[in-house]
């Protein structure tokens, strides 16, 4: 199945497995669906992170737990567990993020955790709220309450596009009775809330997590920063034996794709989990299961995600590819400082067609108070280009001090000539500035460099400033 129509058989109510109860937190008596939810707190009562755990489609939070082991890992490793109920949903409608950050809000409120410190993961349909629910919480920071650090799902659909041509599939094959009578009720929800696939695609590819047929990074870009892993039992034979499908009705093919684009965008924790041998927990064989994941280790998993230090600084290059490097780098070994480069491409940088073209930002995180002075400013961009080119081609660079921009010591204008290595091997001439602040009390300097080919008149230099007026040092607690 692409996701379950669950009827529950049992349900627990009022202890899980090994004796751990649960608390059924009521927040509105008045909502079904988003008035409670289930927690599980870890037998240490330390809490040193949150696993929330979302149900299939027409699932309910109790049922969850008969399925995995999830929460009984998690409650001998300091993680509190929340389970919420999503309704009949597939898409982060605003019904459901008003409950689920209902919901969070309440957690944070009772139990004093951070919101940095989530974990967010479903199964089938579950899977593709948590995913794209993720990305919006870091579309829109200051709207969402949380800021989960990872996202993991289950067998969830990952492109809506796709799994509407799925449905249409098993209608016209009309083999299994389960999947063609969940195929035409989904369906028709859909037509019904969103309209035909044909007539609204944009309005699909806008609810969906990713869309694996768009020309440029879709909403996976707001997953750029965060730790990713979808899990699938790929059991073809099983599928083809059972319900007539192949590889090209299962969801791991779109989420295999999801799981490419971020590596390509830059993800470096991003991974497709190939998963157990499915059973539902009434014994039944079947790939579409809870039980494909591996329970301690997706739980070891939270915790060195949670357990990462945070970066030091903000850098808000929301949707920008990602790369990082510390120094000395390797390119330009001859720019002696102590610290880290932290490189933001925008999506079009290597499309010599996109008015994004060669237009990107890097911050440079050094050891030491650092005084810029024109003259060091034009020495480092000269090696820093130089060496991107293996010397193989001199570059040019003009610096002027100029105004500071706002939360800035100094700033300096800038002009580099060198050469396109990357896409068209020509001269290209690079419009830049330089910013230049202090971290008080941590003794390190940030600076911070925006650059494109594009005139200072351009939208482009309109959203590198923004990046630019969101940098700032942070406090990290040991």
């Amino acid at each position: 199945m692409k996701f379950k129509l669950i009827v529950i058989a049992t349900l627990l109510v009022c202890h899980v497995a090994h004796g751990q109860n649960y608390e059924k937190i009521t927040i509105d008596k008045a909502d079904s669906v988003y008035g409670y939810y289930l927690a599980i707190t870890p037998q240490s009562n330390n809490i040193q992170g949150v696993m929330v755990l979302l149900p299939g489609f027409g699932g309910n939070a109790e049922g969850i737990l008969p399925e995995t082991k999830l929460h009984n890992v998690a409650y001998v490793n300091d993680l509190l567990t929340i389970v919420v109920n999503t309704g009949k949903k597939l898409y982060a409608d605003k019904s459901v993020t008003d409950g689920l950050n209902k919901i969070m809000s309440d957690v944070i409120t009772r139990y004093k955790v951070d919101k940095n410190k989530f974990i967010i993961g479903g199964h089938s349909a579950g899977g593709t709220l948590s995913l794209r629910y993720t990305e919006l919480c870091h579309q829109y920071p200051a709207q969402y309450p949380i800021q989960p650090q990872g996202v993991f799902s289950v067998d969830g659909p990952a492109d809506l596009v796709d799994l509407y041509h799925y449905f249409e599939r098993e209608i016209k094959k009309n083999f299994a009775p389960p999947g063609v009578s969940e195929a035409v009720y989904v369906k028709g929800l859909m037509d019904n809330e969103l309209g035909p696939l044909k007539d609204n695609l944009q309005k699909y590819v806008g609810f969906s997590p990713f869309y694996a047929l768009q020309d440029t990074a879709g909403n996976e870009k707001y997953l750029q920063d965060v730790a990713v892993r979808v899990y699938h039992d790929a059991d073809v034979v099983w599928m083809l034996q059972n319900r007539r499908r192949s590889l090209y009705d299962m969801n791991a093919l779109a989420s295999s794709e999801l799981i490419n684009q971020l590596i390509l965008q830059g993800n470096n924790n991003a991974e497709f989990m190939p998963g157990k041998t499915g059973y539902r927990s009434n014994g039944q064989r079947h790939p579409h299961s809870w039980s494909i994941v591996e329970e301690v280790d997706l739980v070891q998993w939270i915790k060195k995600i949670l357990q990462k230090p945070a970066e030091p600084y903000t850098l808000p290059a929301t949707g920008f590819t990602i790369e990082k490097a510390n120094f000395p780098l390797s390119f330009a070994p001859s720019i002696a400082y102590k610290g880290a480069d932290d490189i933001r491409f925008m999506p079009g940088f290597y499309n010599s067609n996109s008015p994004e073209f060669w237009s990107y930002c890097y911050l440079w995180y050094l050891d030491g108070n650092i005084d810029f002075t024109e003259a060091r400013v034009k020495s480092d961009m000269l090696a820093y280009y130089n060496g991107l080119n293996n010397n193989a081609t001199a570059t040019t660079v003009t610096v002027k001090k100029t105004k500071p921009a706002a939360g800035y010591e100094s700033s300096f204008e800038c002009t580099i000539t060198t050469i396109d290595k990357f896409v068209t091997h020509k001269p290209i001439t690079l419009y830049a500035f330089v910013h230049i602040k202090s971290c008080p009390g941590a003794g390190k300097t940030i600076a911070f460099f925006e650059m494109s080919p594009q005139q200072l008149n351009s939208v482009i230099w309109q959203r590198l400033n923004l990046v630019r007026d969101g940098v700032a040092c942070k406090v990290v607690n040991p």
